[in-house]
């Protein structure tokens, strides 16, 4: 688990700085393509399943709505005074569903935003890797298939047909709401105090613009 806590780690690290986590396939995807078949060879053999680390669990547990477990920032994001981020996370929603967090990635943004980095790089690993460690305690069953993007939850049942690993699922999801709510609600009183300053400037220039206009005294 520790390799691929690391792992994790390093894929949250180029995501935040804008690079796709695709350029570790080439390593990962061998691996992760040899452990399936062997789980699937030992299941049929009546022996114990050997690996944890499959393409199916990293995808229905580190991807859980999106690579580093983006569903907290969305939920945030959606709940925010801010009319800007309410509608960022209403947009990001729907795609965080299957995995996909592209839309909150560069939306919010998380990308180089250093107020980000640590729900999403340490925070993010930390909560991806969690079923992991509880596989390799025997607390989940190891996985067996490696299921197409079906959406979250459903996903991480077929994973390894462990009715568990939706109660896990939900205890990321709550876990990556509780880390990403006061990181967030920093932001948001930046934004917030930005939002303010804008519209007092618009206000201002109104109010100027309508005052030369009464100087004018035109007659139309």
């Amino acid at each position: 688990p520790w390799a691929v806590l690391f792992l994790h780690f390093m894929i949250c690290l180029i995501f935040f700085f804008g690079i796709h986590s695709s350029v570790f396939g080439p390593i990962t995807r061998p691996i992760m393509a040899t452990f399936i078949a062997e789980n699937i060879i030992a299941r049929q053999a009546g022996e114990p399943l050997p690996h944890f680390y499959t393409a199916g669990t990293s995808s229905a547990f580190f991807g859980f709505t999106g690579a580093g477990i983006t569903i907290g920032c969305v939920v945030a994001c959606m709940l925010s005074k801010s009319k800007r981020y309410r509608k960022i996370g209403q947009v990001a929603l729907f795609p965080s569903l299957f995995g996909i967090n592209e839309p909150i990635l560069f939306g919010a943004p998380i990308v180089l935003n250093p107020l980000f980095f640590i729900p999403y790089v340490i925070g993010g690993a930390i909560l991806g890797t969690f079923p992991h460690w509880l596989m390799d305690m025997g607390l989940l069953n190891m996985p067996v298939f490696n299921p197409p993007y079906v959406g979250v939850f459903l996903e991480g049942y077929l994973v390894n047909l462990d009715w568990r690993t939706i109660v896990v699922n939900a205890i990321q999801m709550l876990g990556s709401i509780a880390l990403w709510y006061p990181f967030f609600k920093l932001y948001e009183k930046r934004e917030l105090e930005n939002e303010k300053a804008v519209e007092a400037q618009k206000s201002a220039i109104s109010a100027e613009d309508e005052a030369l206009l009464n100087d004018l005294d035109l007659d139309f």
